[in-house]
């Protein structure tokens, strides 16, 4: 009897993974589909949000810029080094703002591809857009590179 009731013990357990694991793969592509579905129908209000975001987030990077530029801590080591590599993180952050000027008639297919990903579930769109969000931040991850090895090579 101890037997017969681990057995079916056993086997509900089983059952009720089994249960679990189709409930998060229905919810899983029900939410993709609902995603896609929305991003599908609302095409411009995403595309003028995208325009939006890379539009304040150049400004604001350009910015933030500036005023390290200037005596953000009340300390300075070599002004003309500072002025230098400050232009230099411009000039790269609007090669970047061109680069995404002549890729933005893009903009409307990569949104329909990031929405029919939706298709295989909200996982897999979740993962298009953390792998284009990781595209279009490339640029401060090359700056960080940059100042890393300068940095580096000054405190040899």
């Amino acid at each position: 009897a101890l037997q017969k009731k681990t057995s079916t013990a056993q086997t509900r357990a089983v059952t009720v993974s089994l249960n679990t694991t189709v409930c998060m793969l229905v919810l899983d592509l029900l939410l993709g589909v609902a995603c896609a579905c929305y991003m599908l129908t609302h095409s411009r209000a995403t595309l003028e949000a995208v325009h939006a975001l890379v539009g304040w987030h150049g400004r604001a990077l350009q910015a933030v810029v500036r005023w390290l530029m200037g005596i953000p801590a009340g300390l300075k080591l070599n002004d003309n080094l500072d002025y230098c590599l400050g232009n230099l993180c411009i000039i790269g952050l609007q090669c970047y703002q061109v680069i995404y000027h002549w890729c933005a008639p893009l903009i409307p297919q990569v949104i329909l591809g990031v929405a029919v990903s939706g298709i295989f579930g909200a996982t897999v769109l979740l993962c298009v857009l953390s792998d284009l969000l990781s595209l279009a931040t490339v640029h401060i991850a090359l700056f960080y590179a940059i100042a890393s090895k300068w940095h580096g090579v000054q405190t040899r």
